[in-house]
């Protein structure tokens, strides 16, 4: 709970340092909103920054800096009366809190992490959380830490210092936190399409579309989980800079924060979304607009350039950070890790057996909705043309669409579109049901009326398959060999939180550290032990692991996937002597409890 608020009081506090010279909403659950979301995309940056100039990163000092945002609020800020509309504010709160419900309930449905990635990012975050770095140590290799420099570490460091409030679960922190990023996309959205549309209805209309559909975000534990939610309030800054030119320097702390959580989709912003609302409003009598726009796009890849990229070249050379982007493997014509070619079912028939980092795929109301959609925007393009909005939708829908159905000709991970391409189909749908509301002339009375209606139909058809989608128990990944192997790993989660747990394979440490166990696998008396362990005897691996003050030993299948049976058994032999105790053991996991060792 403690990091909960100390969570929201940073977002807040550096939401406010860049708000006193804004033109803000006079709404005042908007206005706080986009605070916590500006607040979001700058607590990154500044992490970044601090890291460059290697002040430690600590919440200790994010909070203290958040300070100093509520006291320029206080001295500087706006007197605004207080403004809300209570139906809208309550129905938008109701979606927020009933995706972070579905989220959470399934990210809490099992103990262990899905997949593979968030064991990786998990390793990455219990680092950042206890070297007080965001770079890479020499010890902390890939094969544990992926995610790392000169991987852009922002989302494993928010996560980092979130889980250094005393007392808090690694475990526990990575799944709530990675929800609620979700989670809160659903309200930037709403108010970004607020302030997009100039309307409420059309927003509230995109945000339940958003909400329902089944391609937009699963909770699976990874970078896009942050980058996709900060799109939104990088998109109302952008927006946002037609009311003054002070919305110049939100919107490039914005569109840095992109840069430095996950290198292919801030491409894919500027790409996909950025550079077409640029050309759009250029060439639809919104010059200044434009201008102002591609003067915050250049500064902030500058500035993201100059702040981690830069370094990260000289640090690991241009490969290994191209890498990254996707431009030497995965992309660009190699197949990624789950592409292909999509049929018509695939988008009209939301299916429950689907994938979980990205589930595909919008139901058939979604589909419907969308077609006749299209179909007003073609049959009064005329119109259409008028409201610049229109065009500009249409286009992020069009490049979207064509980047999942990429796979045949030039590979742009098409799966990992999916959840960008929901942005504009639930932008689309908003406009469509709001025209056809004001078309029939009808009041706020028909918009409560459809509002309800849509929620019921979009629920059925493919809303309901999201929730199951999200509340299954997902598989702990490719790592784990047998139900031996789980069984072995969460026997590591009854032990009391950081206890030492030695991981003889090195591989393993990620399931330690996502135990709340602890390992220090990048500290230098570890790495000692490690350099030859396997030609060790008996009594040097004992001493070594007694004076790192090491509890128990942890001896899974993943060793024996390395290194074979033979080998594996010499070493479960070294362990078979008196001073270690058997307190687990099954066909794919051995837990040894070191004798002697205070718990």
């Amino acid at each position: 709970m403690l990091s909960i608020i100390i969570f929201f009081v940073c977002c807040i506090g550096l939401g406010l340092l860049v708000t006193p010279p804004l033109k803000e909403s006079k709404d005042f659950l908007e206005r706080w909103v986009m605070r916590v979301g500006m607040g979001l995309g700058i607590f990154v940056v500044l992490l970044l920054v601090l890291n460059l100039f290697q002040i430690p990163l600590h919440y200790i000092t994010v909070l203290f800096v958040a300070a100093i945002g509520f006291f320029l609020w206080k001295w500087k800020g706006k007197d605004y009366p207080f403004k809300i509309n209570k139906i809208y504010s309550v129905l938008i709160l109701v979606l927020f809190f009933g995706s972070l419900f579905m989220y959470a309930s399934g990210a809490f449905a099992y103990p262990w992490l899905e997949d593979d990635d968030p064991w990786s990012h998990i390793v990455g975050v219990k680092y950042i959380s206890e070297e007080h770095t965001a770079f890479r140590s020499v010890g902390l290799t890939e094969k544990i830490a992926y995610y790392m420099d000169p991987y852009p570490p922002g989302y494993d460091a928010v996560l980092g210092v979130l889980a250094q409030v005393p007392d808090t679960s690694l475990l526990w922190t990575m799944k709530f936190f990675n929800a609620l990023f979700c989670s809160l996309g659903i309200l930037f959205c709403y108010y970004f399409s607020k302030s997009f549309f100039k309307s409420k209805n059309k927003a509230m209309y995109g945000a339940i579309a958003l909400v329902m559909i089944p391609c937009y975000l699963s909770h699976f534990i990874w970078a896009h989980s942050l980058i996709v939610t900060l799109f939104f309030p990088t998109l109302y800054c952008l927006t946002k800079i037609k009311d003054g030119k002070a919305w110049i320097i939100p919107s490039i702390i914005m569109i840095m924060s992109l840069f430095m959580v996950q290198p292919e989709q801030s491409v894919k912003f500027g790409l996909f979304f950025l550079m077409p609302y640029i050309i759009i409003s250029f060439f639809s009598n919104e010059k200044n607009h434009a201008k102002k726009m591609f003067i915050a796009g250049v500064i902030s890849t500058i500035m993201a350039f100059g702040l981690w990229y830069l370094g990260a070249f000289l640090r690991h050379g241009i490969m290994p950070v191209l890498k990254r982007f996707g431009l030497t493997s995965g992309a660009y014509g190699i197949a990624g890790s789950a592409d292909r070619a999509y049929s018509f079912t695939d988008y009209f028939i939301a299916n429950p057996s689907n994938m979980i980092n990205n589930p595909i795929g919008f139901g058939w109301g979604i589909s419907i909705l969308l077609v006749i959609g299209l179909l007003f925007y073609m049959a009064f393009w005329k119109k259409v043309k008028i409201k610049s909005y229109r065009v500009i939708i249409l286009v992020w829908f069009i490049i979207c669409f064509l980047a999942v159905n990429s796979w045949t000709y030039i590979n742009l991970y098409p799966f990992r579109v999916w959840m960008l391409l929901a942005i504009p189909v639930s932008l689309i749908i908003g406009d469509l049901v709001d025209s056809i509301i004001r078309i029939s002339k009808g009041n706020k009375y028909h918009h409560y009326i459809a509002m309800l209606v849509l929620i019921i139909i979009l629920f059925i058809s493919g809303g309901y398959v999201k929730y199951q989608i999200n509340t299954m128990p997902w598989s702990a990944g490719q790592g784990v060999y047998s139900q031996g192997h789980m069984d072995g790993i969460l026997f590591l989660k009854s032990l009391p939180m950081n206890t030492k747990v030695f991981p003889v394979d090195f591989s393993a440490a990620q399931y330690v550290i996502g135990m709340d166990k602890e390992s220090c696998e990048w500290c230098p008396e570890v790495l000692s032990l490690r350099d030859g362990f396997n030609n060790k005897s008996s009594d040097e691996i004992f001493i070594a692991l007694k004076n790192l003050d090491y509890e128990y030993v942890f001896f899974d299948q993943t060793y024996v996937q390395h290194y074979g049976i033979n080998q594996s058994k010499l070493m479960l032999a070294k362990f078979d002597r008196l001073e270690y105790q058997t307190v687990f053991n099954e066909q794919g996991a051995i837990v040894l409890k070191i004798l002697g060792v205070e718990s």
